[in-house]
Parts: structure tokens; sequence; C-alpha cells
């Protein structure tokens, strides 16, 4: 069977709307991770506080948890700001051996300590493939919400 001209050109314009045509699945998936990453930088009142050692204590603890080799992990600067909620934002620097067995160097972390006692470390910016845009992130999120490091 013989197909005409018109009908090739058809053809061929709904293949290349395949190829070429946007997923619809990804584009979900960018829509998705662009209000996420919005959502992380939205900023919150804090007011300095002091971390107790109980409270240190547990961060490190967390910050561990999450670490390739968490024996390696060497703590430097942590600050902190509590909500008018009573949580605790907690942003800090830590440097700790990569799979290679070598030290990645002072790496920024943050996450909230909740009233129960509990922390919760919301991004690092070292064990988990993150770029150096990913450590600017973190130090500029902690900034804005009012804890420097």
């Amino acid at each position: 069977m013989a197909r005409s001209s018109s009908d090739l050109v058809t053809a061929s314009r709904a293949a290349r709307n395949r190829i070429f045509a946007p997923k619809r699945g990804i584009k979900f998936l960018s829509m998705g991770a662009l209000c996420a990453s919005l959502a992380a930088c939205q900023t919150v009142e804090t007011s300095p506080t002091t971390l107790s050692e109980a409270q240190r204590a547990t961060v490190h603890r967390a910050v561990t948890a999450v670490l390739k080799d968490p024996e390696s992990a060497r703590f430097g600067a942590m600050n902190a700001g509590v909500t008018k909620q009573g949580a605790i934002l907690v942003c800090g620097y830590v440097n700790a051996k990569n799979s290679f067995g070598g030290y990645t160097g002072d790496s920024p972390y943050w996450g909230w300590l909740q009233p129960s006692g509990a922390f919760q470390v919301r991004d690092m910016a070292s064990d988990w493939g993150a770029s150096p845009s990913n450590a600017v992130a973190i130090v500029s999120n902690c900034r804005a919400n009012g804890v420097a490091i």
C-alpha cells in the first residue's frame, strides 16, 4: 500500500512531536522540585539562643547518623535561633571523611531542634552529593533566618 506525501508529512510530524515534546511527568517533577526548593528558602523569625550541652549532643548524634563515617566527624561552628513557637533552628559545620577516606572540609548543615528534644537534619552539603552551590544555599538560608554561621 503506497502512502501519499501528505500521510508521510503527518507521520513525520507526529514522530517529531513524540521525540521533542516535553513529557508531562518531567513538567510535574520540575514544578515539584521548584516548589520544594522555594519552601526550603522560606524564612522564619528567630531570636539568637545558646544551646545546652544536651542539645548540642542531640544535634551531633543526628548529624553523625547521616555521615558515611560517623566516627570521623569534627564539628565546627554551630549557632541557633529560637522561633516564637519554641522550635530551634540550628546551623553549623561538620568535617567528616567521605567514601574515599579523605576529609571533605567544613560542610554546612541545618535542621530543627523540636520542643520534644528531637533534632531533624533538613539539609547537609557533605554526604548527599551536594555541589558547592548547595553549600552556599544552606549558609544563605541560615543567614536569612537570623542564624549566621
